[in-house]
Formats: C-alpha cells, structure tokens, sequence
C-alpha cells in the first residue's frame, strides 16, 4: 500500500495535469503508445517505499515517485503486446500520461474509451 506522502504527490500531478493538448495528440497518432497505455494498470506497478520524504521541486518530486515503484515489464508486454514497450514507457513518463500508482492522465483515458467507442459497433434501432 503507498504512504500518504506517496498518494499526495501523485494527487498533486493529478490535479495539475499539463500538456493536454500535445499528450493527446501524441498519443492519437502513435499505436505502439495506445497498446502500452490500454495494458497499464496497478497490476503492473509494485509499491516500494524508499523511506525518503518527496523533495520541493516538481521534476524531483516525479523522479521521487518512479523510484519508489517496480513496474514488472514482462506482465506489462504480455497485456499489452507493445512492440517496443522500454522506449514507450519512458515516453510515457516523460509525458505525464501514465501514474506509478498504475493509472492513467484523465484526459489520456478519455481518449482511449471514445476511440474503443468508435470501434464497437453501433446498435440496431428495432423495427417499428
């Protein structure tokens, strides 16, 4: 289970989440990133507590964070079939989009969810 200093840090990004604009766009157009996002989950982090507290500046308080999780890779590939998942993750990092907590930018999900919409298909009004 994550500290609460853990929990407020990543709540704090949360809260803030920047780059909205060019994170979708990025992500819109880049297959391999939406397979590593559609498997990202909790189940692919591990929580290990460094015992430091977060640091002041915001890059560090990120750094801080990633280095407190394990993210176990091999589940991750399995999940997601994401051809070149090391690159991608660190994208992904880089970015903002996805959580040590193993969740994903808001707005990221949305995209996703609306694209998995667009694909299923639409039902079929009764006859009258």
């Amino acid at each position: 289970m994550p500290s609460k200093p853990f929990q407020a840090v990543i709540e704090a990004f949360r809260a803030t989440e920047r780059n909205v604009a060019r994170a979708l766009n990025i992500v819109q157009r880049d297959e391999h990133l939406k397979a590593l996002l559609s498997g990202w989950s909790g189940d692919a982090v591990t929580f290990q507590p460094n015992g430091e507290e977060p640091p002041e500046d915001d890059a560090d308080k990120w750094a801080w964070l990633w280095s407190q999780v394990v993210v176990d890779e091999s589940a991750l590939q399995s999940r997601s079939n994401c051809q070149h998942l090391r690159p991608k993750l660190d994208q992904a990092k880089a970015l903002r989009i996805i959580y040590p907590d193993g969740t994903v930018h808001a707005w990221v999900d949305g995209l996703l969810v609306e694209e998995v919409k667009r694909l299923m298909p639409k039902p079929k009004k009764p006859a009258r």
